[in-house]
């Protein structure tokens, strides 16, 4: 069957597709200036940053290729303009230089390269070009708005007051330039003109959350708290994360952080107004994070919130979808419920209705709210990246990127939308432009799980035959979570799966061409324990040792095959080498920990859990170490405490079930030990044989029979909520 080849897009049409994006007028370090994330400022704020490429500018650069005849002068000023977005400023400022001198009267030209000038720190050149532009074009604002945003970011502030004025002359209800009159207003103390500048940024565009919350800013300025809240609610209204920015009532930087010092602060806030429901609300939503691991006072204090303000839409959906995070599902899809109730027209309340339903195991329900909320908000980009998840699941890749793409060019610093964009691209063989997706997350603060993107990175680089590379990424993500490594190698990619020989297959070759490959001798090593291999996977791995010895996973890793097949002298000793080579891996720590707790050396023990979970405070791995060393100190309820952190992040942690199993036995709690060995039955059937073996020939048969009978017998009605329902469900919270 014969494919007709797409049609080259011409310069019309270029230019329409990005007229469309708001590529030419949008301001750099808007949010900066502004001091909130760029998503609040959508559409005026101009992403910029290290590979940003939300719209997929990067196509059209071939079309713009080899530009010619009248059109050169334009065509040259378009792509000078793209490759400014795309970071290439030395590229780019070439183009527009030819493009102003063959069309010195091109206002957009002109005003293009003025804004890269600034970028380029050649403050004077710039102001020039955007006055001839702004000459040229007497009614366009832009020119000055991005003059004033320049000599605001220089605290030039009369200049940039004065520079305001003239866009605003040109266009009164330019949103960016009554935000930014505002902003200054606000420093000069002028509450009043502040908040009439924000109120008409409101009026002109009401769906922009920074708008309100800047409104709400001024308000608490001008001593005026129930008008700030309102301002912050409508704010919230659109965004639920804009729920942090009801911090201002407490100091003047707002509450953006999960951290001790925010706690305080609102505790504080609270022993002097205890029937303040934000702040009951904010509190409930910080302490139940991984940050604090507090969850059942998270959700009480979110449950206080919610009956000091019943009629608060916001702080019922917060509740409920802590709840639902943790599988206490009927209560939560509850709240949420009375939440869309109070509030039906609000997009983000059905998008969480949608994931609530997802969590209960209703994809019909979910879909439908899903879609529902993106008729009520088209810009919600969490939403969006919902919709491409669903799509994704159902293998239709190509649906899930429109989606996805849509995702990141609402929020450009979307990092979990570009990787799973990247998933997608990499499900349909793009994989060149997966691992640029991938980057792209990796290079964002808001990014998923590093090590889940990295793995996802590394199939697209083995499928690129970038051995080396893909590698390197596994080998980054191991250093924080040996699970999490390898879990592209064993769910969802065949190549790299080690089941599946092919990676065998490879490094034989790659030792093939350089047998004095220390490290590939390790990773081959790795990979035949993981086939259960344990002889070959030694044999591979010393000779890892003699060939790289300054490779300290060889050792680990060797450490830890000894340390199995019952050798904890001669694996205490490779450990220790490879934390001298490398004392910032994490699952080094860990393994000698636990190694040291099964000796019964629970001081050492503790000490080396303590330091990893220094490295890593949010691993599983690192809070059951710590569990193990409490353990064999005789410490049973702080050792608990520990095994229920290391099963907050990872439910299905069996081994945590069995610590914390002991150690309610220790504390009298039969039937919570119960509850933990029947878990760990159904995670891993040989494990719970294995366990209960040992346990028998340490408690008594006549005992351990009637404790298995007790384990393997449901309960009529089982407890809801907490962790056995969480297990029951076969999810893990977000």
């Amino acid at each position: 069957m014969k494919t007709t080849k797409k049609p080259a897009l011409t310069l019309p049409e270029i230019e329409k597709r990005l007229r469309r994006e708001g590529w030419g007028g949008r301001v750099a370090g808007l949010a900066s200036l502004l001091n909130m994330e760029q998503k609040h400022l959508f559409p005026y704020a101009l992403p910029m940053g290290q590979q940003y490429d939300p719209g997929r500018h990067e196509e059209l650069l071939a079309a713009l290729e080899n530009p010619s005849g009248a059109t050169r002068a334009r065509a040259l000023a378009v792509r000078g303009r793209l490759k400014r977005l795309l970071s290439r400023v030395d590229a780019a400022l070439a183009d527009l230089d030819e493009s102003v001198d063959l069309d010195p009267r091109d206002p957009e030209a002109l005003a293009w390269r003025g804004e890269l000038l600034i970028r380029l720190g050649k403050y004077d050149l710039a102001l020039g070009d955007l006055e001839n532009a702004a000459g040229q074009r007497g009614d366009w604002e832009l020119p000055w708005l991005w003059m004033a945003a320049a000599q605001l970011a220089r605290n030039e502030g009369e200049a940039g007051a004065a520079s305001l004025e003239r866009a605003l002359a040109a266009d009164p209800g330019c949103v960016t330039a009554l935000l930014l009159r505002g902003r200054v207003r606000l420093e000069r103390k002028e509450a009043p003109a502040a908040q009439a500048d924000f109120a008409a940024a409101v009026k002109a565009d009401p769906r922009c959350v920074g708008a309100r919350v800047l409104l709400g800013r001024a308000l608490v300025l001008a001593g005026d708290p129930r008008g700030a809240e309102r301002a912050f609610a409508d704010a919230v209204r659109l965004d639920p994360d804009a729920k942090a920015f009801y911090g201002l009532l407490i100091s003047g930087e707002g509450l953006l952080e999960n951290d001790q010092k925010t706690l305080t602060a609102l505790d504080a806030h609270l022993k002097k107004n205890p029937k303040a429901a934000w702040a009951w609300a904010l509190r409930g939503d910080m302490v139940r994070t991984p940050s604090f691991g507090r969850t059942e006072e998270g959700i009480e204090n979110l449950r206080r919130a919610a009956r000091l303000d019943p009629k608060s839409p916001w702080i019922r959906a917060v509740l409920g979808r802590a709840r639902v995070q943790y599988f206490y599902i009927k209560e939560g899809v509850k709240d949420i419920e009375a939440a869309v109730k109070l509030d039906p027209r609000c997009g983000w309340l059905r998008m969480w209705q949608g994931e609530a339903m997802r969590r209960a195991k209703n994809p019909a329900a979910s879909l439908r709210h899903f879609q529902a909320a993106i008729k009520l908000d088209p810009d919600m980009a969490q939403c969006r990246l919902w919709l491409g998840r669903i799509l994704a699941a159902k293998k239709n890749h190509q649906g899930a990127l429109a989606h996805y793409t849509r995702a990141v060019a609402l929020d450009p610093a979307y990092g979990y939308a570009y990787a799973k964009r990247g998933e997608s691209l990499l499900e349909l063989g793009r994989h060149r432009e997966a691992v640029a997706d991938f980057d792209r997350s990796l290079n964002l603060k808001r990014v998923a799980s590093e090590e889940w993107v990295r793995g996802q990175r590394a199939r697209a680089l083995w499928a690129l035959g970038d051995y080396a590379a893909a590698l390197a990424d596994l080998a980054l993500a191991l250093r924080r979570d040996l699970k999490k490594c390898w879990f592209p190698l064993e769910y969802g990619a065949p190549a790299l799966d080690p089941r599946s020989w092919g990676i065998l297959e490879t490094l034989n070759e790659a030792l093939a061409q350089n047998p004095n490959a220390g490290w590939v001798y390790a990773w081959r090593g790795a990979v035949k324990l993981s086939l259960d291999r344990p002889a070959e996977g030694e044999s591979d791995l010393s000779l890892a040792t003699r060939v790289a010895p300054d490779f300290a996973w060889a050792w680990g890793w060797r450490g830890r095959l000894r340390w199995q097949t019952g050798r904890p002298a001669e694996a205490e000793a490779d450990l220790n080498e490879a934390l001298r080579l490398d004392p910032r891996t994490t699952w080094l720590w860990t393994w000698r920990s636990e190694l040291r707790a099964g000796q019964g050396r629970g001081e050492e023990a503790l000490a080396d859990a303590e330091t990893a979970r220094a490295l890593a405070p949010e691993t599983a791995e690192s809070w059951y170490a710590r569990g193990e060393a409490l353990r064999a100190l005789k410490r049973a309820a702080e050792a608990k405490e520990s095994y229920d952190r290391a099963l907050f992040f990872d439910p299905r942690h069996r081994f945590a079930h069995i610590g914390r199993g002991l150690a309610r036995g220790e504390l009298g709690d039969v039937q919570g030990q119960i509850d933990d060995f029947r878990k760990v039955a159904q995670l891993a059937p040989d494990l719970f044989r294995k366990t209960v073996e040992a346990l028998q020939g340490l408690d008594g048969a006549q005992d351990m029979e009637e404790f298995v009978r007790a384990i393997m017998t449901p309960d009529p009605e089982p407890p809801k909520g907490g962790l056995k329902e969480m297990a029951a469900t076969g999810d893990i919270p977000s």
